[in-house]
């Protein structure tokens, strides 16, 4: 929010001890989900950070900064290893093949989260939401609308929610695929096309009930 982006500013006129060329690291995790208010509020820092201070800024989607931002930055991206590679190092480990089948596709082929997925990592936010998302799309609409104040009044980070059914979705979007199973395909593709709209409507910081309902009422 602007307000976390105002925090920071104020944070980085501290004074860091020491001579090191670099006494400091920012990182910004997910800087897609970013606010405009948010974004606009940063560049100033960005474009004349301290002397001492290093900002790293990680996003999944440099389509959701803002071109201002992303002229600010040293872009590096980084690759995912292939599936191929992934699988054979989760089979090494003695994982099953099928579980890590359904671990790569919850996953998107992101190795922390698969990781944290055949551990049984109770403690990981994405998995937490993961089987929040799993309950939802079991719910009748009724059943979903319910929820939609129980999701504000928890303050569920509406994001990981996103992301939590579109990797549920696109491992039944998977399943389906592999079965031959054409209604059930463009179902689940359909309802992938909504998620990216939804997630891209985030950024506007948009009445989060009315997105909520919105977005119970979709699938």
């Amino acid at each position: 929010s602007i307000d976390a982006i105002r925090e920071l500013n104020s944070f980085v006129k501290l004074k860091i001890p020491g001579a090191a060329a670099i006494r400091r690291i920012i990182i910004v995790e997910h800087a897609q989900r970013m606010t405009i208010e948010a974004q606009n509020a940063f560049l100033k820092l960005l474009e004349e950070p301290p002397a001492d201070t290093v900002i790293i800024l990680t996003a999944s989607n440099s389509k959701q900064l803002l071109p201002t931002i992303t002229s600010r930055l040293a872009v590096i991206r980084l690759a995912k290893p292939t599936e191929e590679s992934l699988k054979n190092f989760f089979l090494a480990q003695g994982f099953e093949q099928k579980e890590i089948d359904k671990a790569y596709a919850m996953s998107r082929g992101t190795p922390g989260v698969m990781t944290a997925i055949l551990d049984h990592a109770e403690d990981e936010p994405l998995l937490l939401h993961i089987s929040y998302a799993k309950d939802i799309l079991r719910a009748t609409t009724f059943e979903r609308l319910s929820k939609v104040d129980e999701i504000i009044k928890q303050k569920t980070d509406l994001h990981l929610l996103v992301s939590a059914l579109e990797r549920v979705a696109r491992a039944a979007l998977d399943q389906s695929v592999k079965k031959q199973k054409k209604s059930d395909t463009q179902k689940w593709h359909n309802f992938m096309k909504i998620l990216t709209s939804k997630n891209t409507a985030l950024v506007h910081n948009p009445n989060t009930k009315l997105w909520l309902d919105d977005l119970m009422l979709s699938f």
